[in-house]
């Protein structure tokens, strides 16, 4: 990929350092650890510069280092999408949202989930967010800042697409999905599970100590959806949404 992508826990120089195993307490075994796919951190990062300048209208911040790195976010974003010309809109494959429950579909080798309605929205957003940042520099330091991050007109012009032709999941009624296909997984047995256990809170340990997994079943362990309600009014999501064609 081009440009910046944060990891999802790091070290002290800013390398991944997410464990690739996690010990399951309830059955004693190390399992696979996949969620150094959650690409959304970088989503968060460019998010919190915007609002920061938005709120203080701090402009030496923007000018000597948010910009560069929101640019630099875009471009991974950018680069992380691929288009679908059967659908005509840009998707974003292999991740997982900010729900960890789900790492990959039932009985998949290949790690990640297809089109995480949060993270492809983020996307949208800062594709439309990151053409106003420009908009926003000098003419010398944006020259200066695309020479160095190698930001060309055609990779505008990909933002600016990006932001009105991305792929979002909803399900038949119309409610947005958590991603594409969570609306043909299986319903879990609720109550029986809450009778069996005083706390399922961490239903992933518990069903994978049963030698199953929340890949099956529609469960969340976080908002994810919910979430763009949080960090957008309706207007903003409105606004988003009729860009994208939905």
């Amino acid at each position: 990929y081009r440009g910046a992508m944060y990891p999802w826990q790091s070290g002290s120089d800013g390398t991944e350092e997410t464990q690739l195993v996690h010990l399951n307490p309830r059955s004693g075994k190390w399992e696979p650890d996949l969620s150094r796919n959650q690409r959304h951190v970088g989503a968060a990062i460019f998010y919190n510069i915007w609002h920061y300048y938005k709120v203080t209208g701090d402009f030496e911040f923007l000018l000597a280092y948010g910009a560069e790195i929101m640019l630099e976010i875009a471009h991974f974003w950018s680069s992380a999408a691929h288009f679908n010309a059967a659908r005509g809109r840009y998707e974003i494959h292999g991740v997982m949202g900010p729900d960890e429950f789900h790492e990959k579909y039932p009985g998949s080798e290949e790690e990640g989930l297809r089109n995480n309605a949060y993270t492809n929205v983020m996307a949208a957003w800062i594709g439309d967010s990151a053409q106003k940042v420009l908009e926003l520099l000098p003419e010398r330091r944006r020259r200066s800042l695309c020479d160095k991050i190698g930001c060309s007109e055609d990779e505008i012009h990909g933002w600016k697409d990006m932001s009105e032709r991305m792929f979002v999941p909803f399900h038949a009624d119309g409610i947005i999905s958590q991603f594409e296909g969570y609306e043909d997984l299986a319903e879990l047995d609720w109550e029986s599970y809450r009778a069996r256990y005083s706390n399922i809170q961490r239903l992933d340990r518990i069903l994978k100590s049963e030698g199953d997994t929340p890949d099956h079943y529609k469960v969340s362990k976080q908002p994810d959806v919910l979430m763009l309600f949080f960090l957008f009014s309706d207007e903003e999501l409105r606004s988003l949404f009729e860009r994208l064609g939905y």
